[in-house]
């Protein structure tokens, strides 16, 4: 599963976290 949250609220930054492991870099982009 993936669990999204605003990392700098305002911001519009946001990063992924998938459990139980980390997805690809491509992931993170994604935002």
């Amino acid at each position: 599963g993936h669990i999204w949250a605003d990392s700098q609220p305002g911001q519009g930054s946001v990063f992924c976290v998938s459990l139980p492991l980390v997805e690809p870099d491509e992931d993170f982009a994604r935002n």
